[in-house]
Formats: structure tokens, C-alpha cells, sequence
């Protein structure tokens, strides 16, 4: 499994809730995930609940799909549509970061931080943006 890329599922077995992603290299992802669950310091809130009510021996760890590097997005965004998994809160979160970003920054203001993040080529989804946002509103003095 070393170095080979693809989509992958981690699978609660009591519940049977998963966690759909995606890596270019599957056995360090798995050996990360797992290592995590065991040692209890999930990034995942909601796994990390169920870590607490169960062992973390009921967490499997499996293949979906093999797929080339540049086909991983575009894969993995397939199976999180078709099983729709409880864990994947990543998604959610980031069209609630979207939708607020549009309702509540005036368009200059908008436009202004798109040109900034685009020069300085920093992804319009990223948690970062809104550090970026004040930081960029400090600097133009915007009220």
C-alpha cells in the first residue's frame, strides 16, 4: 500500500459511521488516522466523541478506490456525495465559511481580499482567510 493514492474509508464498526478521504500515499494516511484514534487525539470532533464511548479497535481502515494523484479531488468528492459519511464535517464547514464571506463583507471589501489572496496565492477556503480579512482590513484602514 506504500505510496499508492486513492480514496479510502474509516469505518466505526459498532455504528457503522465513516470518514471519507482521500491520499497520495494510503499507508502513511492510514497508519496516521489509526495512530490517532488510538492515542486519542483525533482532529475530528465527531470522532472524537465516538473514540471516547468506544475502543479504538472498532475503527477499520479501508480502501475504496485506487486512482491517480490528479483524479483523488474529484474521487473523493464522489463517494463523500454517494455515502454521505457522519465524520466528513470538513464540506459543511467550509460552505458555512463561503456563505458567510458573501453575506457579510461589503463587494469592495470582498473584491479588495480577492485580488489580496489571489497575489499572494493563498486558497479562498482556507481557515486562514479570515485572519487574512483583518489583517487586510487593518491595513486599509476599513470600517
Amino acid at each position: 500500500m506504500r505510496r499508492k493514492s486513492g480514496v479510502y474509508k474509516v469505518i466505526n464498526t459498532e455504528n457503522n459511521r465513516i470518514y471519507i478521504g482521500a491520499s497520495r500515499d494510503l499507508y502513511q494516511r492510514k497508519m496516521n488516522h489509526l495512530s490517532k484514534i488510538k492515542h486519542k487525539c483525533h482532529a475530528n470532533k465527531k470522532i472524537m466523541i465516538d473514540i471516547e464511548i468506544y475502543e479504538y479497535d472498532v475503527f477499520k481502515f479501508e480502501i475504496i478506490e485506487m486512482c491517480e494523484s490528479h483524479e483523488l479531488k474529484e474521487t473523493e468528492h464522489y463517494y463523500i456525495k454517494k455515502l454521505q459519511p457522519f465524520y466528513n464535517t470538513a464540506i459543511k464547514d467550509r460552505l458555512e465559511k463561503i456563505v458567510r464571506f458573501n453575506i457579510e463583507m461589503p463587494l469592495d471589501f470582498k473584491m479588495q481580499l480577492i485580488k489580496y489572496a489571489k497575489r499572494k496565492n493563498i486558497p479562498m477556503c482556507t481557515y486562514a482567510l479570515r485572519a487574512f480579512a483583518e489583517q487586510l482590513k487593518k491595513d486599509m484602514s476599513y470600517e
